[in-house]
C-alpha cells in the first residue's frame, strides 16, 4: 500500500527530469518561457497533468499523463479541473 504523496519520490523526480528533457520550456497554459533552474514565485517549473493528480493519484508517475510543462501559478490557477471534452466529428 502506498503512503503520502506520490509526488515526493525518486520515481517522480525522475519523471519532471523525463518531462524537462522532452518538451520545450513553455507553459503549457499561458505559453510564456519557463526560467530554468530554481524560480522562485508563481515561475517555478511544474509538470502539467491531463488528468489532475488530485483527482487520480495513481497517474502522477504515468508518463502518458503528462501534457507539458507549466508555471507553479498557471498550474495553480488550473487547478483540478478535467480537460474539456472535445467534439466528436459527424459522420457524413
Amino acid at each position: 500500500m502506498r503512503h503520502g504523496d506520490p509526488r515526493n519520490g525518486h520515481r517522480y523526480r525522475q519523471l519532471c527530469g523525463w518531462a524537462k528533457a522532452t518538451f520545450a520550456w513553455a507553459c503549457v497554459y499561458c505559453g510564456r518561457p519557463i526560467p530554468r533552474g530554481h524560480a522562485q514565485g508563481g515561475l517555478g517549473c511544474t509538470l502539467a497533468h491531463r488528468i489532475p493528480v488530485s483527482v487520480a493519484p495513481e497517474l502522477a508517475l504515468s508518463r502518458h499523463n503528462v501534457e507539458g510543462l507549466a508555471h507553479r501559478a498557471c498550474n495553480s490557477r488550473a487547478g483540478n479541473r478535467m480537460p474539456a471534452p472535445r467534439p466528436q466529428s459527424r459522420d457524413w
